[in-house]
């Protein structure tokens, strides 16, 4: 169970932040503000232009990649663990009846999910990975994405990576990033400690300006897993992938030592 330490965990102790769990009642409401990504969405739906056919996302969230991409036309598979990320999907869709039109979505582990179905393009986005915090959790999520890949069929998988020699954060906050939407506004801080090679406890804040001249204090502490290339690499080769590549950005440049984070690109061999 992750803990909170430092300021952020004094905060909390005091009372001045209120403890949430990530992904969980208020912090699903806020999630897209929080994540409000720039970039993916184009790279994913591009993906899904190169290999056209049913796409799949693991750990799809409130639908913040899965919903563009089904009004882009693409029949999309969606799954995710966390029921109330899940309840914010659903409310989208009833105001997006053409997009609902090309979505499935069902609630299921990433590591132990079964479709009656195959697909060209399986992507996990937004750092989803990094919640796989055993070697057996993360060797199960590529086993079971390799078999449901059609034949040359690629996954996409975008997550942070370990750096031996991170300047960690400690037991100071360190800003993360300001998100605006309406008069809601959102600052975030983060402290990170790490635990062992790979797994690291992590603290977040965030200062919620709700617009009325009101706010709160929301701190969210969790474990996260931080691959290396080579894993990456391992991994894929163990589910059976017989082509796999690494690449820092969305632009697919080559990845370079102390990169924070990694876009991995895996191919099923044709006929498998």
């Amino acid at each position: 169970m992750a803990e909170f330490f430092g300021v952020i965990g004094d905060l909390v102790k005091s009372g001045l932040a209120v403890a949430k769990q990530d992904y969980r009642g208020d912090q699903a409401e806020s999630y897209d503000l929080m994540q409000d990504w720039t970039g993916d969405v184009d790279y994913y739906l591009s993906l899904a232009e190169k290999h056209p056919g049913p796409v799949l996302e693991l750990a799809c969230g409130t639908g913040r990649v899965a919903v563009p991409m089904a009004q882009a036309g693409h029949r999309v598979w969606a799954i995710d663990i966390a029921r109330d990320m899940l309840e914010v999907f659903y409310r989208k869709l009833s105001n997006l009846p053409e997009a609902a039109e090309n979505l499935n979505i069902s609630c299921q582990d990433v590591c132990d999910f079964q479709l009656d179905q195959r697909f060209s393009l399986i992507i996990m986005p937004c750092f989803s990975f990094t919640h796989l915090t055993t070697a057996q959790q993360r060797r199960q999520m590529f086993a079971r994405a390799f078999a449901h890949l059609a034949s040359s069929g690629v996954l996409a998988v975008h997550t942070p990576l370990w750096v031996s020699d991170e300047d960690w954060t400690g037991n100071q906050p360190r800003y993360s990033y300001k998100r605006s939407r309406g008069t809601q506004q959102v600052l975030t801080f983060h402290q990170v400690r790490p635990e062992a090679p790979g797994l690291v406890t992590l603290n977040l804040l965030h200062v919620i300006c709700l617009g009325n001249g009101q706010s709160r204090l929301e701190a969210v502490a969790c474990q996260e897993y931080r691959s290396t290339p080579d894993e990456l690499k391992s991994l894929a080769a163990e589910a059976g992938f017989d082509k796999h590549f690494v690449y820092r950005d969305f632009k697919q440049n080559p990845v370079k030592p102390g990169d924070h984070a990694a876009i991995l690109i895996a191919k099923k061999e044709e006929g498998q």
